[in-house]
């Protein structure tokens, strides 16, 4: 889409220049993330409380950009012209913009003061991220001209930073817990998100804010976007990926090989599952025999090719050999069903010893007999079963007790049972074929030839319990890598953390006034007064201060952009370092 920058602000914008009082010369706004009560419904106890400030650079270069090559560029009798013929149709009759923006024309430039926090910083509730001024008298409708366009290329940078860093603070509080070390903590969240965004240009923002706590996606235009924005010094990492399959990648492999098959009348009980192992192998071995290499494995059935597949191939993935950038390693797609079980598997009681397993699942069991009978006797209520892990000697157990008449009259005995690997999960199975090692703070950890990648249906809060349960299993953090979709990342909007642009301050007839708004329906929509100062301690927390002096303003908010040029600019180096400080 071609966007031109005159147009692109709400429709009412373009008659506010004839609307504010006259003499007024000056109009200074701010970007404020106002609440996170939205965030707050569904976020984990790991999110901090505080939004991860990311995309002013961003969002001011495109701006600029947009400006000079759709209206600085342009002749004034083309951009103006098209302006003013739009509006006649838009609104009707005369409209003041059309003249300032002539004026703009002439000017050459955008006359704008920025003033924004550090990129990549923690910032609470209340707290102005960003200023903006005018320094041309004549200019002061141009600074809330652009509040549209600078909340809708910020405010989704910004909350998607904070969802990463959320994220981020989960695998590293589980990785401390099993012994996983960081870099597995870098590339434990993948992006996969693109194809749920709003368009590419939105999905390389978003996808910027996610390398801002992670280094693994598959969302390429974040990578151009950093680079083209940010700047990327020689050598330094931005982020990785690894080839994968997908499912028509998949499927075209193993119908036609199990076409041919059927074909040669070539008997097996289960044919396609032939050509899958085929395919496999063909893969791993031929295609990409070495470096990491994904596996989509939903395609027909999962738990196949963990029990009956990956045991045949055993070999040759554990003979995998590392390429120039990766090691040798076959990472495992599940890409369907309730993702908790299919890691983790459908039973979740996991005890150390059989005696603790009976001794709970005999409480456990007590509780709902007496629930279901009112504390009286045990008539329809006298059996319950439950199956249960034991890790000091990895065996399922099937727990039963059963009831008297009476409540009190229980017996309960315990009966080894062979798990499914739907009981089991994916981890489990895979443990069981390829084994591992264990950490330093006593969890296993899967051999470095095999892995296991979840990408779909990924939330904070399933990715604790899946953290959790493998945890209780026995498990470390780094066996599970997550792909983070665009459930994730697009199904947010500004009102998740408030974000909000209004001005607090103008200068009429050279007199300064404070200006704000404090709606009685609504206390929480009360502005800041004036022009604004926030303060830094030297813990890092910011604090805003209002109607403070010119000499006085801005503290923490540093400027950024004057007069249409860059005066300071960040990395993303830069704002990795501030994310991870706080």
């Amino acid at each position: 889409m071609k966007l031109r920058a005159a147009t692109v602000t709400d429709g009412y914008k373009v008659s506010h220049g004839m609307m504010y009082a006259d003499g007024t010369s000056k109009v200074y706004s701010n970007l404020t993330p106002r609440s996170d009560k939205i965030y707050l419904r569904n976020c984990t106890r790991f999110y901090g409380g505080k939004l991860v400030f990311v995309g002013a650079q961003g969002a001011v270069q495109e701006i600029m950009e947009m400006w000079e090559d759709s209206f600085f560029s342009k002749p004034s009798v083309e951009v103006i012209g098209r302006f003013a013929k739009r509006m006649r149709g838009y609104l009707g009759g005369k409209v003041a913009a059309t003249a300032q923006l002539r004026e703009l024309h002439k000017l050459g430039y955008l006359p704008l003061e920025i003033k924004a926090l550090p990129e990549g910083r923690h910032v609470a509730m209340g707290i102005p991220v960003l200023t903006v001024t005018n320094t041309v008298a004549a200019m002061f409708w141009l600074v809330n001209y652009l509040e549209t366009v600078l909340s809708d290329l910020i405010w989704k940078s910004s909350t998607n930073a904070t969802i990463a860093m959320e994220y981020k603070a989960i695998c590293q509080y589980y990785a401390e817990q099993t012994g996983t070390d960081d870099f597995s903590v870098s590339i434990q969240c993948h992006d996969f998100s693109m194809r749920g965004m709003s368009g590419p240009e939105d999905a390389a923002r978003s996808g910027f804010a996610h390398l801002t706590s992670f280094i693994g996606t598959d969302v390429l235009p974040a990578l151009d976007y950093a680079e083209d924005y940010y700047g990327v010094p020689e050598g330094a990492m931005i982020a990785i990926s690894v080839p994968a399959t997908e499912h028509a990648v998949a499927t075209n492999n193993i119908l036609s090989i199990e076409q041919r098959l059927l074909t040669m009348r070539i008997q097996r009980a289960d044919p396609r599952l032939l050509a899958e192992k085929m395919f496999m192998r063909d893969l791993i071995t031929r295609k990409f025999p070495t470096g990491i290499i994904s596996y989509v494995a939903d395609s027909f059935s999962f738990w196949s090719v963990l029990e009956d597949i990956l045991p045949e191939l055993k070999e040759t993935i554990m003979a995998r050999e590392a390429s120039d950038v990766a090691p040798g390693k076959l990472v495992i797609r599940p890409d369907s069903g309730d993702p908790v079980d299919v890691v983790c598997g459908t039973i979740s009681s996991h005890y150390d010893t059989l005696e603790a397993a009976l001794d709970t699942e005999n409480n456990n069991h007590y509780e709902e007999a007496v629930e279901a009978c009112d504390g009286g006797h045990g008539q329809g209520c006298a059996s319950y079963a439950s199956v249960v892990f034991v890790r000091e000697n990895s065996t399922y157990y099937e727990i039963t007790s059963k009831f008297g008449y009476y409540v009190d009259e229980q017996t309960t005995t315990s009966v080894e049972v062979v798990a499914t690997p739907e009981m089991k999960g994916a981890v489990q199975c895979l443990w069981e074929t390829f084994g591992g090692t264990v950490t330093d703070k006593g969890y296993k950890l899967l051999d470095s030839h095999i892995g296991l990648i979840y990408g779909d249906s990924i939330t904070t809060n399933r990715a604790v319990q899946i953290l959790s349960r493998l945890m209780a299993a026995g498990f470390a953090s780094g066996n599970i890598v997550f792909g983070v979709g665009s459930y994730t990342y697009q199904c947010n909007t500004r009102d998740t953390f408030g974000f909000a642009v209004k001005a607090t301050y103008s200068v009429v007839n050279g007199c300064p006034v404070n200006i704000f708004k404090d709606p009685k329906t609504d206390s929480k929509k009360k502005s800041a007064k004036g022009l604004l100062r926030v303060n830094e301690t030297e813990g890092g927390v910011y604090s805003l201060e209002d109607q403070v002096t010119e000499e006085r303003s801005g503290g923490a908010l540093q400027l950024i952009f004057l007069d249409g040029e860059f005066v300071a600019r960040t990395t993303l180096d830069e704002i990795r370092a501030n994310v991870s400080k706080g």
